[in-house]
């Protein structure tokens, strides 16, 4: 019962971040900080709210939640900010520095999850800087 509810609630998340606070493309080189109109500081915080509680769930007893912790990261990293996108990358190193603690250095599902969506962060991150300079 609860782990559906931890599951639903990354579910929810990745519904807030990619169809109320998503960025148009135009807004990548500048870090994300446009949306629907203009991303202000009301959805800016709903979206570290929304990330901070996906964090939360990053070392959860269940494993089918953990991976989906780094799979739902993954798919909203075309939608973060800038400054989210380190949050997030914070975020799943602190998952995997968990996980291979665990027995038989934890669950190959999790750690895939989670390298492939801190991958997918900062290659965004580089594209951003590139287009900076």
């Amino acid at each position: 019962q609860n782990r559906t509810q931890r599951l639903l609630c990354l579910k929810m998340v990745e519904m807030i971040l990619v169809d109320v606070i998503r960025p148009g493309p135009e807004s990548y080189a500048n870090g994300g900080s446009k949306g629907r109109g203009n991303r202000n500081v009301a959805s800016s915080s709903m979206a570290r709210k929304a990330l901070e509680m996906a964090g939360d769930l990053s070392d959860d007893k269940i494993v089918n939640v953990r991976l989906n912790v780094g799979r739902m990261f993954g798919n909203v990293i075309n939608t973060l900010s800038l400054e989210d996108l380190e949050y997030v990358i914070i975020i799943l190193e602190s998952q995997i520095e968990e996980e291979v603690t665990q027995y038989n250095g934890g669950d190959r599902d999790v750690l895939y999850f989670a390298k492939r969506s801190i991958y997918s962060a900062k290659e965004r991150l580089n594209i951003a800087a590139v287009s900076v300079n």
